[in-house]
């Protein structure tokens, strides 16, 4: 477990430097309109109920940027939000976030155990599940290789962590890992038959979707660590549910358009039911015999009941690509979350006498791309996380009675040569604002999640990579977007970097193992490279691209469409730098603690450094700065050894080189170092959580991105190379 130091605040002392900070608090409201629009189901026709007046809460807390999952507290009534992009946890009473809860890195699954009251959250990029006492952080507990999911075993108190690309499951007991079960190939999704009624039904088996298996396991036995069996599924298992009046494990195959029906007393495939196109979740009511499974591709809802076959109705039309369903297993209404039409289908599931018809309801108006549901058995309310709105949606019944608003995340600042201004991304808000200090001189609407922004100093134009939009948005030199340039359907545009000189544009598509070039605003081609790739650097003497590819442990060479060379690094690239001195390129190696140095297409050597290095800075004299997370220290390397470490704050993330200075933020004490030579010089308080960092050379100002902190935080020079926080601007 890394632990957190005190915040410092200790303050830099220069002759005529000064330091202040000024602080400037916005609160953002947004409101939602209800619609009364109803579904219908396959021949015939649903009348929706009356929807009543909506109205919307302005918090002064707001949710976190993309909100992923959701687990309900039974024990303080609270709901908790996994904040995947800020990596933190939202803690919501009612309808007002109370407390956010720092984690590991990428916090994807949550679970409650309703033995000790605890939550664990499995973190997929830190590869650890963290687990939250109340509003208090306890424990950061290493588990397999990119966790996803979890579940919660009753009948020992156990935790479940479905590891994907280890192909293992870890078995948490309070605080510590007691086993590691190897299972199928990329596990993902966990149930636990946790109704202890029935001896037929095998208490306490934890099952779990081999995705790239196609096959569940079946995880239990005296000690709950032992496989007890391995049931083939159909393509692609994607989701399962436990329903516990039936026994039955019901798996949703979305590549063969299936559902596996699996008796929980003999572990054994009961059924295989054909169902709509591409299923892709699927839930139980708990206070019936009726299963529901959402299938994207047709947009519909299919209802089982008890037989494992379909009710008359065939199928349910939705909203446009569902995404999540959840039950209220009192109410029996069911909630369908429909990411692309930003609405909430609303059913009608009926009393436990399965053979009545399911009928529509409603369908409310949330926010943008919702794909989280949790439901307050208490309250009777429904939390639905819009993770490309970034804000919680709250309704009651068929009303979304309360929004908890979305807020401005800002990311890496891009600094403008040509001009000096500082573009940032607002992963939050889905703009891009460019200040000229604090001043705001525009606010951009692009796409979903923008990532990272580029800037072409041929043309000025700016390239912005918008993660969950898969497209890139162009900006003219004056702040207008010309182009939106589609990816065709490659996923994850993540890092842009850009040869100015061929007006080469090269995209690193996260999701789909791709690298899109483009010429100017139309898109080239779509190169395959390694398993995620998430940096680029090029070359400007050889105009080769280097793109890291952070779970396939190599590095893809581009010259232009034309893949070149794979070159093998060490474990989890994650940043990709070009020295402009010795004109090598600096890969950091997060997991071994290495950084990989290339000439050309040969490897020259690998430099060991501190713990979790990623970014990487390079000053004029060609030495390269690597902030090791993991260790709270900067390497110095000069050519092909580490010359000196230099300690700093805690949790150092993003660095950038300027005048003769290094400028490290520290995550985890929100503070920000100054490296003159090879040591501290200055320590200044930021705002929270700052991980990016830019630097204007014209203007000889600095700029930080808070991230949970919702701000900027600009600094400018000072008498004597002080620097001082004239103001940290306060996002929207």
């Amino acid at each position: 477990m890394k632990s957190k130091r005190s915040i410092r605040n200790q303050r830099a002392t220069f002759a005529g430097g000064a330091f202040f900070m000024l602080c400037l608090l916005g609160v953002l409201a947004i409101g939602l309109a209800g619609a009364a629009q109803a579904a219908s189901p396959t021949g015939g026709t649903a009348t929706a109920s009356a929807l009543r007046p909506v109205f919307t809460v302005a918090l002064p807390n707001q949710s976190g940027l993309e909100p992923y999952a959701m687990a309900y507290n039974t024990s303080n009534g609270y709901v908790y939000v996994t904040n995947n992009n800020t990596s933190d946890v939202s803690v919501i009473n009612g309808s007002t976030v109370i407390a956010r809860v720092a984690v590991g890195s990428g916090p994807r699954g949550i679970a409650y155990n309703a033995g000790n009251h605890l939550i664990y959250v499995a973190n997929k990029v830190s590869d650890n599940v963290s687990v939250i006492n109340g509003l208090t952080k306890v424990a950061d507990i290493p588990v397999g290789n990119r966790p996803s999911n979890l579940t919660y075993n009753p009948k020992n108190n156990y935790i479940y962590v479905a590891n994907t690309l280890s192909d293992t499951v870890s078995v948490i007991d309070a605080l510590s890992v007691i086993a590691t079960v190897p299972v199928g190939n990329h596990p993902s999704v966990l149930v636990t038959n946790d109704q202890p009624a029935s001896p037929n039904f095998t208490y306490g088996d934890v099952y779990v979707t081999n995705l790239l298996g196609n096959s569940v396991t079946v995880i239990g036995g005296s000690n709950g660590t032992t496989v007890q069996t391995t049931i083939p599924a159909g393509t692609r298992p994607t989701d399962l549910t436990f329903n516990p009046h039936s026994g039955y494990v019901y798996v949703a195959n979305t590549y063969s358009n299936t559902v596996t029906i699996i008796t929980s007393g003999t572990r054994t495939v009961k059924r295989t039911l054909t169902v709509n196109t591409r299923p892709r979740a699927i839930t139980s009511d708990r206070g019936n015999d009726n299963a529901y499974v959402l299938n994207t591709g047709g947009d519909s809802l299919n209802v089982l009941r008890r037989s494992g076959r379909a009710l008359p109705q065939s199928y349910f039309k939705v909203g446009n690509y569902p995404r999540r369903v959840r039950v209220d297993a009192v109410t029996h209404r069911v909630y369908v979350a429909n990411a692309y039409s930003d609405t909430v289908t609303v059913l009608d599931g009926n009393a436990p006498d399965s053979t009545k018809a399911v009928s529509v309801l409603g369908t409310v108006n949330v926010g943008d791309a919702p794909q989280a549901i949790q439901i307050d058995p208490t309250n009777h309310k429904v939390y639905v996380g819009n993770r490309g709105g970034n804000s919680i949606s709250i309704l009651q019944g068929t009303t979304n009675v309360a929004t908890i608003p979305p807020q401005y995340y800002p990311g890496l600042p891009t600094i403008n040569p040509a001009t000096g201004y500082a573009y940032i991304p607002m992963r939050g808000g889905n703009v891009v604002r460019v200040y000229n200090g604090t001043t705001l001189v525009r606010e951009v609407a692009v796409r979903h999640n923008p990532r990272h922004i580029a800037i072409n100093p041929a043309t000025g134009y700016a390239y912005v990579a918008n993660l969950d939009s898969n497209s890139v948005s162009v900006l003219n030199s004056s702040y207008n977007q010309i182009a939106r340039v589609s990816l065709n359907k490659n996923k994850g545009p993540i890092h842009i970097a850009i040869d100015s000189v061929n007006n080469l544009i090269y995209v690193a598509n996260w999701y789909s193992d791709t690298v899109s070039v483009l010429n100017g605003t139309t898109l080239l081609a779509n190169v395959a490279v390694g398993k995620n790739p998430r940096r680029i650097a090029i070359d400007p003497s050889s105009h080769y691209a280097y793109v890291a590819n952070t779970y396939g442990n190599t590095i893809s060479v581009l010259n232009g469409t034309t893949p070149v060379s794979t070159l093998a690094a060490g474990v989890e690239p994650r940043f990709v730098l070009y020295n402009p001195v010795n004109h090598d390129i600096y890969v950091s190696n997060k997991a071994d603690g290495t950084v990989s140095v290339f000439n050309g297409l040969s490897k020259v050597g690998d430099v060991a450094v501190g713990t979790q290095p990623e970014y990487m800075a390079v000053d004029s004299t060609g030495k390269v700065y690597v902030a090791n997370y993991g260790s709270d220290n900067v390497s110095i390397i000069d050519g092909t050894s580490v010359a000196v470490t230099v300690p700093v704050g805690n949790g150092p993330e993003g660095l950038t080189a300027g005048n003769g200075e290094v400028f490290v933020v520290n995550s985890l004490d929100n503070t920000m170092s100054v490296i003159r030579g090879t040591q501290v010089v200055a320590t200044y308080n930021v705002g929270q959580t700052p991980r990016t960092v830019g630097y204007d050379p014209s203007s000889d100002t600095v700029y930080v991105s808070n991230y949970a902190g919702a701000s900027v935080s600009v600094l400018g020079a000072a008498v004597s190379r002080g620097y001082s926080i004239f103001l940290p601007v306060i996002l929207r």
